[in-house]
């Protein structure tokens, strides 16, 4: 993935319940595939991902109705 890059952040109402998730060198999965699955009641946290992994060559989005 990207290399110590900022990957996503959340403020909260109450400063304390601020995050930041940021990005590190490597595979971790070592070139295992990642399948996410969408659908109607899927978040929108699994479709970030997805079109996180694709928009960096990471996978594909497969769409079927």
């Amino acid at each position: 993935m990207v290399n110590d890059d900022l990957g996503g952040s959340f403020k909260g109402r109450d400063p304390r319940m601020s995050s930041s998730i940021h990005t590190t060198n490597g595979d971790i999965l070592k070139g295992a595939p990642i399948i996410i699955l969408i659908n109607g009641g899927s978040a929108s946290a699994s479709e970030i991902l997805a079109s996180a992994l694709a928009e960096h060559n990471y996978g594909m989005i497969l769409l079927c109705q």
